[in-house]
C-alpha cells in the first residue's frame, strides 16, 4: 500500500488516541525522529511506517481515513 506524500500531523495522532507526552513524543524519540519537527511540519506516513511500529501503523491509518472524508 502506498501513502505517497501523506503528511501525518498532531491532530492525526490525537484522533488515533495517542497521547503526545506518554505515547507520541517517546515513540518519535525511540525511533530517532525529531519531535519538534513533527510538531512544526508533520511527518510523512512512509517515514513513520518505516519504523514498523504499531503506533505508527495506527496513526497512519487514522490519518489516511480522515483525509478520505
Amino acid at each position: 500500500m502506498s501513502y505517497g506524500d501523506d503528511i501525518v500531523r498532531l491532530s492525526d495522532l490525537r484522533a488515533a488516541g495517542v497521547c503526545w507526552r506518554a505515547g507520541g513524543r517517546p515513540f518519535l524519540i525511540r525511533h530517532g525522529l525529531d519531535p519538534r519537527d513533527f510538531l512544526k511540519n508533520g511527518m510523512s506516513a512512509e517515514k513513520l511506517l518505516a519504523t514498523k511500529d504499531s503506533i505508527a501503523e495506527r496513526v497512519v491509518e487514522v490519518s489516511r481515513g480522515r483525509k478520505k472524508r
